[in-house]
């Protein structure tokens, strides 16, 4: 890195998934248009966080706070637990 940064904060979620499960809809009911289905979503975007995540922690500590959108609050509440799981025990990489 050109700088050396004592840690990168990383936040995620916000509507990320756009979708907050099977039906394909906001928490709320509104449709929402999707390419594939909610699984497959889920793991897809689990697994280009956890690159994003992994890569930012060869370089400094990692913050990675989950924050709820209004679209997916439910898929992010499982990433969080997820993501926690993951990486509990890791200094380098906190989720909150």
């Amino acid at each position: 890195l050109l700088y050396n940064p004592e840690f990168i904060y990383f936040p995620v979620g916000s509507d990320f998934f756009n979708t907050n499960g099977a039906t394909n809809t906001t928490k709320k009911g509104t449709p929402q248009d999707t390419m594939v289905q909610f699984q497959e979503a889920f793991k897809a975007g689990l697994k280009a966080l956890r690159k994003c995540i992994d890569k930012a922690a060869q370089h400094t500590k990692v913050i990675c706070p989950v924050i709820a959108g209004n679209h997916d609050e439910y898929q992010c509440f499982y990433l969080g637990e997820v993501l926690e799981a993951l990486y509990e025990g890791n200094k380098m990489k906190q989720v909150h």
